[in-house]
């Protein structure tokens, strides 16, 4: 139920930074928000085991860890007038976990090298893209709206 319960939290969130940038946004208030992956705190330190901290680092596309400092300068750079026209944002800094290419699930083989599953659906802004890959055959089709 915990899952849940953070799950839904983050989502109602997510709406209300969108809602403020749009309610808002035509007297010159902004509000975005940043959406960190597991960065690595003291208290992080504290409850995670190496085991977990190893886990962690397998579902990252970078070779370590997030550190406080690059969510503080991501908020810095937020808040200046350099980044006035972002306006609504949801910014993700969670070491590209979210981003897979082209948004599916990257499987990780035992030596840790990326594999592409056998099959792989997206949908795109202009239609649906389908990406089919074998490897073990060398076969792949790609057909663009189907």
């Amino acid at each position: 139920m915990a899952q849940l319960s953070y799950g839904g939290s983050k989502a109602m969130l997510k709406g209300y930074v969108q809602t403020i940038a749009a309610t808002f946004g035509k007297q010159a208030t902004r509000c975005n928000a940043i959406l960190p992956g597991v960065i690595e705190t003291p208290a992080m330190q504290a409850w995670a085991n190496p085991a977990m901290t190893a886990a962690f680092l397998g579902l990252r596309h970078v070779p370590r860890l997030g550190q406080p400092e690059g969510s503080a300068a991501l908020a810095t750079c937020l808040a200046s007038d350099e980044a006035a026209y972002i306006n609504g944002a949801l910014m993700r800094a969670d070491g590209g976990v979210s981003g897979t290419v082209p948004h599916g699930k990257v499987v990780r083989g035992a030596a840790g090298r990326n594999r592409t599953p056998t099959r792989l659906v997206a949908r795109t802004q202009c239609g649906l893209l389908r990406f089919v890959s074998d490897q073990r055959r060398g076969v792949t089709e790609r057909a663009d709206r189907f």
